[in-house]
This record gives structure tokens, C-alpha cells and sequence, in this order.
């Protein structure tokens, strides 16, 4: 029977985020199901042209979730018994825009929202990078190294040699390249004339882990 030795190696990865999101839910709660979806349309339309006077593609702005649900409101009665009536229907629109690192581009988009009398979405800022693919590779490659570099140590401690290699298993894990420094919603303060947020936001590296475990045969 073969002896072997199985090692868990362990890869780190810190990286610096290079891409913005920023999400924007726009909801309002409307009696007729026919003109809550009219107002979640026009709403969207100035919020994308609001965009486009951003120097944005209206196509940039993308949608992630869109619902319109019934709202009910809950009463007692005279006699003290819980109602529910019918307030109306609410439209949720979730839209997200995304663009390179630019704190200064990201203050402008949000002084042009504060001064709009139209619109007032619920802002969430995140940070990402974009090329993950690349990212997941370096990690592989730091846990595979790291698994050799353990295997030679216990080697080495009992006097044992690697010979080849029996088997290797990876699981692809889901990583968050993704930070939120701002962890809340945001609504802007209303201002008369356009002026751009300095948020000054440095959000710290990312940082992700994963395994691979590799198996020799030793002697």
C-alpha cells in the first residue's frame, strides 16, 4: 500500500479596488397599478438622462430588479379588531451604474441627484475589481505554492521524501471581490443648485482566501 501525504495549502490576495457601483432604488407607492407603472418609467427616463448629462451612456445604467407589489395598511377598528386596507401598489426599480475608480466622478453624479427636484433614489455605494478571473487565478497559484511549501517542511521533519503527486482537489469557492466602506443606504439632502460631494473615500484593499489540498505518495 502507497504512503501518502495530504496537505491543505492556503492562498492570500489583497488587491486594490479599481471599479465603483453605485446602486439607486427608486420606489414610490402609487393607488392605480397603471400610473405606478407610468411613474416608475418617467422616473427612470430623468434618472438616465440625468446620467447621460454625466457623460454616461443611457445603456450604463442597468437594470438588476424591477417589481410593483400590493401595500396594505394595518388599523384596529372602533371595537378594536386588527384591519388591513388596500394603500396601493408600490414599484421598486433597482438600477445599478458602473465605472472605473473616480471618487471626483462619483462626487458630481451625486451633487447633480441632491439638486434634482424630480428624483430621490436610495443611493448604496460599493467598491470592486474588475478583473476577478485574473484575481482567482493569482490565489490558486498562491495555495497550490503554499501546499508545496508545507509538503516539503513535514517532508523534510520526518524524513521523508515527495514523489509524485496522487491527486489534487479544488472546489471553486464564491469570492466577494467587493467592499462596502459606506455599509447603510444613503438619501441625499436636497440642494438648490448642483454641487459635487467630496466623499474622499479610500476603501481598504480586498481580501480573499482560498484552498487547494494536494496529495503525494512519499517514501
Amino acid at each position: 500500500m502507497k504512503r501518502t501525504i495530504r496537505v491543505t495549502g492556503t492562498g492570500s490576495l489583497s488587491q486594490r479596488p479599481d471599479m465603483m457601483r453605485l446602486t439607486l432604488r427608486l420606489s414610490e407607492v402609487i393607488v392605480d397599478y397603471q400610473k405606478a407603472l407610468e411613474a416608475s418609467s418617467n422616473k427612470t427616463s430623468i434618472l438616465r438622462q440625468l446620467i447621460i448629462n454625466e457623460g454616461f451612456e443611457g445603456s450604463d445604467l442597468k437594470t438588476s430588479n424591477f417589481s410593483i407589489e400590493v401595500r396594505n395598511e394595518s388599523y384596529t377598528d372602533k371595537e378594536g379588531n386588527w384591519k388591513t386596507k388596500f394603500v396601493g401598489y408600490e414599484y421598486t426599480h433597482i438600477l445599478n451604474l458602473e465605472f472605473s475608480f473616480d471618487n471626483s466622478k462619483l462626487g458630481s453624479i451625486l451633487g447633480a441627484l441632491a439638486a434634482s427636484s424630480e428624483i430621490e433614489p436610495v443611493l448604496t455605494i460599493s467598491y470592486f475589481v474588475k478583473d476577478t478571473e485574473s484575481a482567482k487565478d493569482k490565489l490558486i497559484q498562491n495555495a497550490v505554492e503554499n501546499a508545496f511549501h508545507k509538503a516539503k517542511i513535514i517532508a523534510e521533519a520526518s524524513s521523508t521524501t515527495l514523489k509524485q503527486i496522487v491527486s489534487i482537489d479544488y472546489s471553486m469557492n464564491t469570492l466577494a471581490f467587493e467592499t462596502r466602506p459606506i455599509n447603510q443606504d444613503m438619501m441625499l439632502e436636497r440642494s438648490m443648485a448642483k454641487a459635487s460631494y467630496d466623499l474622499n473615500i479610500e476603501p481598504e484593499d480586498i481580501k480573499v482566501s482560498d484552498n487547494v489540498t494536494v496529495v503525494w505518495e512519499i517514501e
